[in-house]
């Protein structure tokens, strides 16, 4: 009866010690699955993205551009630049060189290139 008992006590706690683990391997996983999709990775990502497709039709200046989506093309009226772009174009600008690219990734061509002031 005793052997039994262990038995018994040792199957209990295998089966806890089984649960316990995948509990946690599921929770590492589920932070990990976030980490890869946090806004700012993604955002990344599709900055990369972008630059590696205006890449193939213009050649671009060295260094890294900040990468802006242009939501909505009337707070942009008025200036002379975005006057062809459409809300959904990319705008690549690269600080060091002073050069704005517009990139619309529908028709995959792009629409404006043009110096660009920056204040510091």
């Amino acid at each position: 009866m005793f052997k039994s008992d262990k038995n018994k006590y040792m199957l209990y706690g295998g089966g806890a010690l089984v649960v316990v683990l995948l509990v946690l391997g599921g929770y590492f996983f589920t932070q990990y699955h976030h980490l890869q999709n946090s806004p700012q990775q993604q955002a990344q990502a599709n900055s990369n993205k972008v630059i590696r497709e205006v890449g193939k039709i213009y050649q671009l200046p060295s260094g890294q551009p900040t990468v802006a989506q242009i939501k909505d093309i009337n707070k942009l009226a008025g200036q002379a630049f975005f006057k062809s772009a459409q809300n959904g174009d990319y705008v690549l600008i690269y600080t060091s060189q002073k050069i704005a690219i517009i990139y619309r990734q529908s028709t995959n061509q792009i629409v404006n290139v043009g110096p660009v002031s920056v204040n510091s």
